[in-house]
């Protein structure tokens, strides 16, 4: 998908985004993507299935985020099955602290915290579930140019 406006990076998040905002960004450079692949890289969304987590980023979306946008910017039938949810809510299991986790399990949560700090900091955060059985779930929300920058993964649900 070509870009055809820039990247803002300008949020507030209490963890760094490389210290910039990039007002010609592309997407392989534009810092809050960067920040969002690099919290993402290796980590798997966890059901019956673990389902590694897709960075997304779509243009020309309306403020706030329409169900008909998600399934056609995702590619899913207009009649889909959608449930939209809380990215809090979203996010409950994966972030939960259990005080039998060891090392991995801590930092796997401490990294889907980040993921959904910064989610939670773009304009109209928002979750949604596509799809029964093997479900689509993105964590979604919209930077200042109402671009849309998000995570998409499957979950298997049965």
């Amino acid at each position: 998908m070509a870009w055809e406006r820039p990247c803002l990076a300008s949020l507030p998040i209490s963890f760094p985004l490389n210290g910039e905002t990039d007002m010609d960004a592309t997407p392989s450079n534009c810092p809050l993507i960067q920040q969002l692949q690099s919290l993402t890289e290796g980590l798997l969304w966890p059901s019956e299935a673990d389902y590694p987590i897709d960075v997304i980023h779509w243009l020309g979306a309306d403020a706030p985020l329409t169900v008909p946008e998600v399934l056609t910017q995702g590619n899913h039938a207009a009649d889909a099955r959608v449930e939209t949810i809380p990215l809090s809510e979203l996010f409950r299991n994966v972030v939960r602290l259990q005080d039998w986790f060891g090392e991995a399990e801590v930092a796997q949560a401490q990294q889907f915290q980040q993921v959904l700090q910064l989610l939670g900091a773009l304009s109209h955060p928002q979750g949604y579930r596509v799809g029964e059985v093997e479900v689509t779930v993105y964590g979604l929300g919209q930077l200042p140019d109402g671009a849309v920058l998000g995570i998409r993964t499957q979950v298997v649900e049965t």
